[in-house]
């Protein structure tokens, strides 16, 4: 017969470096990069989570905060969770003249796939919070067509505030007419344009 292994219970508190509870912030029991188990804190912060080994790996994921990660013992009570605030990331995000751009998605990918994410008000401005010192790629993405996008790479050192201002890359528009060798013109044939940072834009001409 089998027996099944005991659940080890981790019980403890998600709290920022002034010791307030944080809610909804994501707990999870990682094995070799994967995650195996995970729970979210509660309004007061308050967490607890089943393991099935004495000395798990925990993270712990917020947007507004740094990705923590630790080795806890089990099973625990009273354990403290402290979330380091990071930088705040002030985004300006305008368009190729200078125009505030709203409603784009600004996103910065930091360590272990744990993206920091916002959305551009009306003044073109979003913040990203807690992101962690080193050197990352800011990027904003339009919900426009043809989507653009812009980037950037920062190096974040770690103090309090930060600012980043992102351009969007000029629209542009391609007329004329394919001709061959003879100057008769050619149709249906799909042409495409590619740029250095924006997508790749294509159209089909017209037949005769």
């Amino acid at each position: 017969h089998f027996t099944l292994a005991e659940a080890l219970r981790v019980e403890g508190r998600v709290v920022d470096a002034d010791g307030r509870g944080v809610p909804d912030a994501r707990v999870i029991r990682t094995s070799r990069g994967t995650t195996e188990a995970n729970t979210t804190s509660d309004a007061r912060g308050d967490v607890q989570l089943d393991v099935d080994a004495p000395e798990p790996r925990i993270a712990v994921e917020h947007p507004d905060f740094v990705r923590l990660e630790t080795t806890l013992r089990a099973p625990a009570r009273d354990v403290r969770l402290e979330l380091a605030s990071g930088t705040e990331v002030h985004v300006e995000l305008v368009d190729e003249r200078e125009r505030p751009v709203a409603h784009a998605r600004v996103f910065c990918p930091g360590p272990a796939g744990h993206v920091h994410e916002a959305t551009t008000d009306e003044a073109g401005r979003a913040v990203l919070r807690g992101v962690p010192a080193g050197g990352w790629r800011i990027g904003a993405t339009t919900e426009d067509s043809p989507r653009r996008e812009a980037s950037a790479s920062v190096e974040v050192s770690g103090q309090a505030r930060q600012h980043v201002r992102l351009r969007l890359p000029e629209h542009w528009t391609l007329t004329g007419r394919l001709v061959d060798e003879h100057g008769e013109p050619l149709g249906g044939l799909r042409l495409r344009a590619q740029g250095s940072s924006a997508e790749d834009a294509s159209v089909t001409t017209a037949s005769g």
